[in-house]
C-alpha cells in the first residue's frame, strides 16, 4: 500500500490510535506475558523486602540467589521486550497495508526476523549511545536517520542476506528531506507517552502502591511501532509520487 494523499500529524496519530485499536488485545497480550517474569519477581520482592524498591534501592539488599535470579528475570524480559516490539511492527506492516493475518502468520515472519531485528536494534541502540555521549545531536541524528528501518525491514525485505544493511540504508534514503518532520513528529508521539506514564505514577501514588505494574508499557510500546509505519507509508508515497525513488527497489539481496 501507499499512501496517496499526504497525511499530516493530526491524520497520522488518528490512524495509529485506529490500529491500536483494533489490534489491541493480541498486542497487549505479548507485552503481558513478555512483563510478567519481571512484574512476578518485583510483586514477591515487594511483599518480603519492604525496603527493596527497584527504581532506589541496591540489590545488596537481597540474597547472593535472588540477585541472581534478579539478573537473570531482567535479561529474560529485555529479551521478551524486544520479541513483543518485533511482533508491533509485524502487526504494524501488516494492519497499515489493509492484509488481513493471523497469529501463525505473523509468527512466522518473527521467527525467520527475530535474529536480524535483535542485532539491528542493538546496532542502531549502540551508534545512538555512542553518538549521544560524545555531542549529542550525533545520537539525534542516528535515530532519526534509522526511524524508518524496521517498518523498511517488515513491510519491504525479502528473505535473503543484508537484511538489516539495506534496510538501514533505505530508511536513510527515505528520511532526506524529512528529518524535522520525523523529529518533531517523534515528539509529539513521545509526550503522549509521557503523560500515560505520568497518569500511572499518579496511580500508584494516590493508592499507595509498592509494587507497579506497567500499564503504561502495555499500553503504549506498540505506538511507536504502528505511527513510524504510518509514517514510512507516508514519505515512501510522497518521494514515489514524486519519482523521487524507484517504486521497485527491493531491501533484500541474495547476491
Amino acid at each position: 500500500m501507499i499512501v496517496n494523499t499526504p497525511m499530516n500529524l493530526g491524520q497520522m496519530l488518528s490512524e495509529t490510535f485506529k490500529v491500536w485499536r483494533q489490534q489491541f488485545i493480541p498486542l497487549a497480550i505479548v507485552m503481558m506475558i513478555a512483563l510478567f517474569p519481571l512484574m512476578f519477581f518485583n510483586t514477591i520482592i515487594a511483599y518480603k523486602y519492604p525496603q527493596f524498591h527497584t527504581e532506589t534501592a541496591s540489590i545488596t539488599t537481597l540474597t547472593p540467589l535472588l540477585n541472581l535470579t534478579y539478573f537473570f528475570i531482567l535479561a529474560l524480559s529485555f529479551l521478551l521486550q524486544m520479541t513483543a516490539t518485533a511482533y508491533a511492527y509485524i502487526v504494524a506492516s501488516k494492519a497499515c497495508r489493509g492484509e488481513t493475518f493471523s497469529w501463525d502468520d505473523a509468527l512466522t515472519i518473527l521467527k525467520k526476523r527475530w535474529l536480524v531485528f535483535f542485532g539491528t536494534q542493538f546496532f542502531i541502540g549502540f551508534l545512538t549511545m555512542l553518538g549521544t555521549f560524545l555531542l549529542v545531536i550525533p545520537g539525534i541524528l542516528v535515530m532519526i536517520n534509522y526511524s524508518l528501518t524496521f517498518p523498511v525491514m517488515f513491510a519491504e525485505a525479502n528473505d535473503g542476506q543484508y537484511i538489516s544493511r539495506n534496510s538501514r540504508k533505505r530508511s536513510w534514503k527515505l528520511v532526506k528531506g524529512f528529518r524535522w518532520r520525523i523529529l518533531g513528529y517523534g515528539l509529539v508521539l513521545l509526550f503522549l507517552v509521557s503523560i500515560v506514564s505520568v497518569l500511572e505514577v499518579i496511580f500508584y501514588l494516590i493508592f499507595s502502591l509498592s509494587f507497579k505494574l506497567s500499564l503504561s508499557s502495555i499500553l503504549t510500546y506498540s505506538w511507536w511501532p504502528i505511527f513510524s509505519t504510518w509514517l514510512y507509508l507516508d514519505i515512501k508515497g510522497r518521494k514515489e509520487s514524486e519519482e523521487l525513488i524507484p517504486a521497485d527497489i527491493e531491501v533484500s539481496s541474495s547476491t
